[in-house]
């Protein structure tokens, strides 16, 4: 099997009708191949609602667009995979899974490295991580979003690194409680996240750890330790509920 390389300028609806692509080996290593490398644009459907990709990640480029309507995606390779690897194009996931399987550091089921990714439904799960972004600008709209670690790593739902940002204006999120360090919702490590709305929970380490580019202007929380980075002129209630005073 070889990586389909999606050439600049062409667009692809791929329809996976119930079918599964499984990226094979690479030759004398344990890694598997990526299935696709996208230059163009991929939309990806599902209308029989069993159909998968695997291997070590898609791939999606500058200048690219990436489209889930359906579907499976995972990643399947604890050594330096993730289901979709994000290279400066645009990610729009509507529906479907999208789920890195093996753990590993940095094994993420959406790992940002520029762009954006734009969620509006669906599923994003990952062992170390949902979504990880360095130089992504990430907006979540709607959608289930689950950390599923078991190992003693430290695991949490999104990482917003660097550059990255993370826009959070619904969808549910649950975090890994099950790591001895803890695990969080949203970890914010000198990137920027904006939370508007959403449900978080399940997270031994607190839902929202981060630094000053952290602000909270809604959303409901079991376990909102850093109260701190709730904007002025919101609180929190009884209900866990941030809300405008």
């Amino acid at each position: 099997a070889e990586t389909v390389v999606l050439a600049e300028g062409k667009t692809v609806v791929l329809d996976l009708n119930g079918k599964k692509i499984l990226g094979g080996l690479q030759t004398d290593t344990s890694k598997h191949i990526y299935p696709f490398d996208i230059y163009g644009s991929l939309t990806i459907n599902d209308s029989s609602a069993n159909g998968s990709i695997e291997g070590r990640g898609i791939y999606v480029q500058t200048g690219s667009k990436l489209i889930v309507n359906g579907g499976s995606i995972y990643g399947i390779d604890s050594n330096g995979g993730s289901a979709i690897w994000q290279y400066g194009g645009d990610i729009t996931i509507n529906g479907g899974l999208i789920e890195q399987k093996a753990e590993g550091t940095y094994n993420f089921a959406i790992n940002g490295l520029g762009g954006t990714v734009t969620v509006t439904g669906g599923k994003i799960a990952g062992n170390h991580g949902a979504i990880a972004t360095a130089a992504t600008e990430v907006v979540l709209n709607d959608g289930e979003f689950v950390c599923t670690g078991t190992t003693g790593l430290t695991d949490n739902v999104l990482y917003s690194y660097e550059s990255g940002t993370i826009i959070i204006n619904g969808g549910t999120f649950t975090a890994d409680n099950d790591g001895p360090a803890g695990g969080c919702c949203v970890y914010d490590a000198n990137g920027g996240v904006t939370i508007n709305g959403g449900v978080f929970g399940n997270s031994s380490g607190g839902d929202v750890w981060g630094t000053t580019g952290t602000t909270i202007k809604g959303g409901k929380f079991e376990n909102l330790t850093e109260t701190s980075h709730i904007a002025e002129g919101y609180e929190m209630n009884a209900n866990g509920e941030v809300v405008a005073k």
